[in-house]
């Protein structure tokens, strides 16, 4: 690929795994930078020099500017008109009423779209790199004073096992909280003759006890048309439109599931559940079709990730779990041993950029996948999907439901479909966002449900509880935990 325009020595993702990408100019650059407006910045303020000779150290003049980039200068190329209708949007995104649809429909499509978006996303950028120097200046200046100070990478808590994993991240509005006990969390359970439920969503909060939106979503319906059927999901958002997105998604996606079909799969299961499958795919690329038409909601650089799927059949020893995930949320079930004990059996794969068969899609599609690097070349986190002579998008996972930029370079929204046939061993079902797959595997959060006892709300809140605690232990920032643990019951009636 061709080589970047700077070199990257820090870079900050916010919010969640996407992001845009701050760049901070490694120290050739900046001397360069500086070296060439030496002479004017003595002509421009002579006080300044007076001021060195007489001892006195120069003040800060705040942040350079961020030279013209690659992004400002494709830009050159896109017509006024869309540049202005850009602009024009309001706060959630809307057009004005001059603009009428054909004309939307044509100044975003594919490309012409995108250019549009990245002039935005490079003004965001000088911003973050802004924000980036004075900090670092800042750091700078206290230690010179014998303070802490400046941006530093928070240290591997348990050493090069956690080495790979992603950087801090941080959401969007917050508002500040006082106490644990404000921390916005939302709780459902319910129940049926199949089984029993209990959901937790906890938002996540950044320095400084400043507490972040929430953009994880679940769904929880025990009864989805019958209790022959149960629709359960998880979808972690992430970007500055990440909340909408899982919502969109929350609340789209169980209208494209064809209820009657999955009645009649209840009453007379098909081989394999191919029209659940079949039924479950669709639905998340009609949902992601849906969201890159819906104008009020600025997917370029946003979504979310979604593992969920349905619960189905009529009668104990003939039911079945069927799941479907895109991104890096996990479902798992917890399968008893003949000693007592349970065993984690994931019912979905992480989809990681580097996992093999992905990245040979992303490459073919043109992307880049590689993790960020520090000023050596040392690598920073996981690896990540990026255009092939831009850092962006950034994204840490290889399917998701949104994410039209990252879409460019074969991030797609077509899940993979797991069916696992439900026997007496399976005890209960972890559906969970990655803010608790982030530091504990499938076998540590089946064990911490196990020892609840059956207990759906004490086991949620344990995990979260525990979650928490390994952000707070790890980073500075904690991510939105959700938890929803399902208990099946294989004799109802009894």
């Amino acid at each position: 690929p061709p080589p970047l325009p700077h070199t990257i020595s820090r870079v900050v993702l916010r919010p969640a795994r996407l992001g845009t990408a701050t760049l901070q100019l490694s120290k050739e650059e900046e001397e360069e930078e500086e070296g060439g407006g030496k002479d004017d910045k003595k002509k421009a303020d002579p006080k300044k020099d007076d001021k060195k000779k007489g001892g006195e150290e120069e003040e800060d003049d705040g942040p350079q500017e961020l030279p013209v980039s690659e992004f400002v200068l494709k830009m050159q190329g896109c017509t006024e008109k869309f540049c202005q209708m850009w602009q024009d949007r309001d706060e959630t995104h809307n057009f004005p009423q001059k603009y009428d649809a054909e004309l939307v429909r044509e100044a975003l499509r594919p490309g012409v779209r995108d250019e549009i978006r990245v002039k935005e996303v490079d003004r965001v950028m000088q911003e973050e790199l802004e924000n980036l120097k004075l900090a670092v200046e800042k750091g700078k200046k206290g230690k010179k004073n014998g303070e802490a100070g400046g941006i530093q990478r928070t240290p591997s808590a348990t050493g090069a096992e956690r080495k790979a994993r992603r950087l801090s991240v941080t959401g969007a509005d917050s508002t500040i909280f006082p106490n644990e006990g404000d921390r916005g969390n939302t709780v459902e359970k319910g129940n049926n003759a199949f089984l029993s439920f209990s959901a937790l969503s906890s938002a996540g909060y950044e320095p400084d006890m400043v507490r972040k939106t929430n953009q994880d979503a679940f769904i929880a319906l025990s009864d989805f048309g019958s209790d022959k059927v149960s629709l359960f999901g998880v979808f972690d958002g992430h970007g500055a439109c990440g909340h909408l997105v899982s919502g969109f998604v929350v609340k789209q996606l169980p209208l494209l599931l064809n209820n009657q079909a999955l009645q009649d799969e209840a009453a007379s299961p098909s081989e394999g559940a191919a029209p659940v499958v079949a039924m479950l795919t669709k639905g998340f690329e009609e949902v992601n079709n849906n969201l890159e038409r819906d104008k009020a909601i600025d997917s370029s650089l946003s979504g979310t990730t979604a593992v969920g799927g349905v619960i189905i059949g009529d009668t104990a020893g003939l039911r079945r779990i069927v799941m479907a995930n895109a991104g890096d949320s996990r479902a798992v079930v917890a399968q008893t041993n003949p000693d007592g004990s349970c065993t984690a059996v994931d019912l979905s794969d992480d989809q990681k950029p580097d996992r093999p068969d992905e990245q040979a899609r992303i490459l073919q599609c043109g992307g880049r996948v590689q993790p960020l690097t520090d000023e050596d070349g040392n690598p920073i986190g996981p690896s990540r999907v990026w255009l092939p002579n831009m850092m962006l998008p950034g994204l840490a996972m290889s399917r998701s439901i949104g994410d039209d930029v990252a879409a460019c370079v074969g991030v797609c929204a077509t899940p993979e479909v797991l069916v696992h046939d439900l026997t007496p061993r399976d005890k209960f079902m972890v559906i969970a966002s990655d803010g608790v797959w982030e530091f504990l595997t499938s076998q540590q959060v089946v064990d911490m449900v196990e020892s609840c006892n059956g207990d759906a709300d004490a086991a949620c809140d344990k995990v979260v509880k525990r979650s928490l605690a390994e952000w707070r232990a790890e980073e500075e920032v904690v991510d939105d935990i959700t938890c929803l643990v399902v208990y099946f019951n294989h004799t109802p009636g009894a």
